[in-house]
């Protein structure tokens, strides 16, 4: 509580501010509560409605995806199954021969190559015991060529020749169509003697069915890879169902391409599509089992859709790959940009609801403490009014930790009403002013000068030493009020009634001292009546 009364407003209006500071940062709490809980909203919001639409585009580009790959599947299935009965046709015709007649495979040959050009090469290998090698090598050299010999290709190492290691029977090639120049010094390649192809051909001899061969490089430098089928003799077909079924003479086998898996379908493919067909005999990684290896690399951390399949399906064969990864492209940016302008536009609103609010409760804070100053402080003399005093009187009483002494002095002003009714309320409202200025000049710092309405003022002092004190502040008081009064050209002249009400001495109940200050007002306006009447007199 202040204590003079200038002090006093001072003190007071230092409390309204705290008050209002207080009610500022509650403002600033609750408006920071309230932006979390909206932002955290909103961004939840935005969140789940941006991960409905990456969802479903997602999913979109998913079933796309897994279409092509299914779409490419089975081309190239069907692809393999042209060439299989092209294979199983070749060997058809092989084992309805009477004799390996030249002649009529060429003339074969030529119209299936004219009918499907994609296959590379028609081949025949024939099985030679060991036993019979020399004999045979004779007969083809005077069929084939001079230089025919049965002969071993490394391919691990720059295609070179090899001794041929000593075996119970060889497969070497003996005819090719087209038979090109490049590939020409291919015949009399022992097939066993690569394990790559010894394999694959031994499988295609014990099942019966066609094979397919790891990839290799050709001498003219293109990737391919062999399709192998055992020609089935007559032989075959009279022995007996659980008999041992014989060796085949001869084995057929085409040389396809690795880009003709592709062809036709491969500009339909998506260029941020990698594709991969490797054979299922080797790790997808190693590059000796990759047919086709088109990879994209990765560019982004976004996830990545994987298909894969075997393309000929009860064989160690080949294997589709296919993976393509979820980007930009394949998002509903539209639907994406709409929603975040709609995000933003929703933040702004978010922004300005909670400023206007702020500023709505802070303008009722402001007006509030403005009411609470106003309602406790006399408009015109800025001393306390009514309320402080009752607030102040109250907290005396509510809070008896110490003991205190009070000393309430009521003055009401003499001549000051035949000066307000002659001269107007503008040069009374000074007298006022100028009034309660002297009475706060004659108190102490925990004094208080309460204007209670009127030309009624009461002065509380605290602390009291002795009730002489309380004389002494109370003659100081009515001296200066008793001072002449200057205004424009007027000497105005006042005095002052004061009664007299000591705490605890007179009252314990602080409540009653200003009735009883006010009693004893009463009577010093009397006593000084009767002594004007008697210097009159």
């Amino acid at each position: 509580m202040p204590a003079g009364c200038t002090d006093a407003k001072r003190q007071a209006t230092a409390t309204h501010n705290i008050t209002f500071d207080h009610h500022r940062r509650s403002c600033d709490a609750d408006k920071h509560s309230l932006y979390l809980i909206l932002t955290t909203g909103w961004a939840l919001l935005t969140v789940i409605l941006l991960a409905l639409v990456l969802v479903m585009d997602y999913q979109r580009f998913k079933n796309d995806f897994y279409m092509q790959a299914y779409h490419t599947e089975q081309h190239i299935k069907s692809r393999i199954k042209e060439n299989e009965a092209v294979l199983e046709g070749f060997s058809a015709f092989i084992a309805a021969l009477d004799r390996f007649d030249r002649e009529r495979i060429t003339q074969y040959c030529a119209q299936i190559h004219e009918r499907f050009p994609h296959i590379f090469l028609f081949e025949v290998a024939q099985r030679v015991k060991a036993t019979e090698i020399h004999g045979f090598i004779r007969k083809q050299k005077n069929i084939i060529s001079p230089d025919f010999a049965i002969k071993a290709f490394d391919y691990a190492d720059e295609r070179t020749w090899k001794a041929l290691p000593q075996k119970p029977y060889y497969f070497p090639l003996i005819y090719q169509y087209p038979l090109r120049e490049a590939s020409r010094q291919v015949l009399g390649l022992d097939l066993t003697s690569h394990e790559h192809i010894r394999k694959p051909l031994q499988r295609a001899i014990k099942t019966g069915t066609y094979q397919t061969s790891v990839p290799f490089r050709l001498i003219e430098g293109d990737k391919a890879y062999l399709m192998f089928l055992p020609v089935s003799s007559l032989q075959n077909h009279r022995r007996m169902k659980n008999a041992r079924p014989l060796q085949p003479n001869y084995l057929v086998l085409i040389v396809l391409l690795a880009d003709q898996l592709l062809a036709n379908i491969d500009a339909l493919l998506d260029k941020s599509t990698s594709i991969l067909i490797h054979h299922n005999s080797r790790q997808p990684s190693d590059p000796s089992g990759q047919l086709i290896n088109k990879t994209v690399a990765s560019l982004n951390p976004l996830p990545v859709v994987s298909y894969r399949t075997s393309l000929e399906e009860g064989r160690n064969g080949l294997i589709l790959q296919m993976e393509k990864q979820f980007g930009i492209e394949s998002m509903s940016l539209e639907i994406i940009l709409f929603i975040l302008a709609a995000a933003l536009m929703i933040f702004l609103f978010i922004r300005l609801f909670i400023m206007r609010r702020y500023e709505r409760d802070m303008l009722r804070s402001r007006q509030e403490a403005s009411l609470a100053l106003l309602a406790n402080y006399d408009a015109l003399t800025n001393l306390p009014n009514r309320n402080l005093l009752k607030e102040y009187l109250s907290a005396q009483i509510e809070n008896p930790a110490t003991e205190i002494s009070l000393a309430a002095l009521f003055l009401d002003l003499e001549r000051f009403k035949q000066i307000n009714d002659r001269y107007g309320h503008r040069i009374g409202d000074i007298v006022l002013q100028t009034t309660a200025q002297r009475i706060q000049r004659c108190l102490r710092k925990d004094d208080i000068a309460v204007r209670l309405g009127g030309d009624e003022f009461l002065v509380l002092i605290s602390k009291v030493a002795s009730s002489e004190t309380i004389r002494q502040i109370a003659d100081k008081i009515r001296k200066q009020i008793e001072k002449p009064i200057e205004i424009n050209e007027l000497n105005l002249s006042i005095s002052a009634s004061i009664g007299i009400a000591m705490y605890p001495e007179q009252t314990d109940d602080p409540l009653q001292l200003i009735h009883l200050a006010d009693q004893m007002m009463y009577k010093d306006k009397l006593e000084r009546a009767k002594r004007e009447e008697r210097k009159s007199g």
